[in-house]
């Protein structure tokens, strides 16, 4: 996960802040930590009861199929660049 984090300005483990996916309080506190609503949120994952949970927060929620990490990149570039934030660097 080292590497990994070293990629993003907050990496939240659950190892660490002793929550864990699906509990919706682990997507809240990764929403305060990070200073969003959870509607400001593109969250990805491979399982999808934590998809399920982040969705009934509100957040955009995008399976990760394993073997296809790439289409879901693309998916995450689509929705930056129509909300106009910024040029996605993935």
């Amino acid at each position: 996960a080292n590497a990994l984090a070293k990629l993003f300005d907050e990496f939240v483990e659950s190892s660490v802040v002793g929550l864990r996916k699906p509990d919706t309080r682990f997507y809240t506190h990764a929403c305060n930590l990070l200073e969003v609503s959870p509607d400001e949120v593109v969250f990805l994952d491979d399982i999808r009861k934590n998809l399920s949970a982040a969705k009934r927060l509100g957040m955009t929620a995008i399976q990760v199929e394993i073997g296809r990490e790439q289409e879901a990149v693309d998916i995450v570039k689509r929705i930056i660049r129509t909300l106009g934030a910024f040029e996605p660097k993935l």
